[in-house]
Parts: structure tokens; C-alpha cells; sequence
């Protein structure tokens, strides 16, 4: 008897309007049993590709399925907001207020309570102006950064998580 394995989570990023078809949902499956197939219909169609673009705003039952059979499915929700948050499922990174005059609050959920999450606010020549770290408190780690003293324009933040560097876009007005 083969025990089913496979996991994954969904990282999604939100439409930037209402009714702007921009959101996506992005796959990363664990499976010992290879290829893996994708679906955001809970597995009415499927593809090779873990990328679905081009999507608005709604819930999406999210589906992987590998070579033996093994199904996983999870439900998510692509969402409109006015700050800058990417879900993965199982673990959440908030960043607001964005656009922002000075300082922009950074929330981590979901993350093991012995992790260290790095921060790096980076200007548009790719130059790291400002370090820091989110401290742990709760279910959460938490912390601000600040653009206060940069002039206005466009900034990103860079997070230290686990060997993964997700990057944020925040606008100094």
C-alpha cells in the first residue's frame, strides 16, 4: 500500500483593483511520485505548470495531483486589498500601510517560532538603504521599517525566510 505524500502550499498575490483580472496563484508540491499536475477547479482540468496568471479576484480550490494518484486539495482566495499581502497557505505576510509617507508595519504568520526573519528595504538602483528584523511575539513575528528620511519613489522590501527571499514593492509617497 503506497501512502500518499504529497503536500503543498499556494502563494497568491492579490488583484490591484476591482475588477482587474492580475491576481495569481503560484504551486510549490512536495511528492515522491513525479510528474505533478495542477488545477485551480479542484480538479475538473489540469496542467503541468504550477503558475495560474491572469486571474480576478475569487475563491479557487486549489488541487495537485502526482503520478500515483495522490490528491491534495486546498481552498484559497484571490482578494482585492489595499496593502500589499501574499498568502501562502499556512503562512501569511502582511506589509501596510503601502503606499506609505514614512513607516510600513511587516507581519509574519504561520512561521516556526525558532525562525529569524531577516529585513531589507532596497532602493530601485538595487542598494540595501535600511536592515532590521521582525521579532517574534505570539503567533506572529512583527515589525516596522522605515523610508522616512528616503525620498519619494519606489522601494522593496526583501524577507529572510528559510532560505527564501520573497521581495515587496512599497511606494514612499
Amino acid at each position: 500500500i503506497t501512502t500518499c505524500t504529497l503536500s503543498f502550499t499556494a502563494e497568491v498575490e492579490s488583484v490591484s483593483a476591482a475588477g482587474a483580472d492580475d491576481g495569481s496563484i503560484t504551486i510549490t508540491a512536495d511528492s515522491p511520485f513525479m510528474p505533478l499536475q495542477y488545477s485551480i477547479d479542484g480538479g475538473n482540468t489540469y496542467q503541468d505548470s504550477p503558475v495560474f496568471e491572469n486571474l480576478p479576484a475569487g475563491d479557487y480550490s486549489v488541487a495537485v495531483l502526482d503520478e500515483q494518484e495522490c490528491l491534495a486539495i486546498e481552498q484559497v482566495t484571490v482578494d482585492l486589498t489595499v496593502d500589499v499581502r501574499t498568502t501562502i497557505y499556512g503562512q501569511r505576510i502582511e506589509m501596510n500601510p503601502n503606499p506609505t509617507t514614512g513607516l510600513v508595519q511587516i507581519k509574519a504568520i504561520g512561521f516556526s517560532d525558532e525562525l529569524i526573519i531577516q529585513t531589507e528595504i532596497i532602493d530601485m538602483t538595487g542598494k540595501v538603504i535600511e536592515r532590521g528584523q521582525l521579532t517574534r511575539y505570539n503567533e506572529e513575528h512583527l515589525g516596522i521599517m522605515s523610508v522616512h528620511i528616503y525620498p519619494a519613489g519606489i522601494y522593496f522590501l526583501r524577507l529572510n525566510i528559510e532560505g527564501n527571499d520573497p521581495l515587496f514593492k512599497i511606494v514612499k509617497q
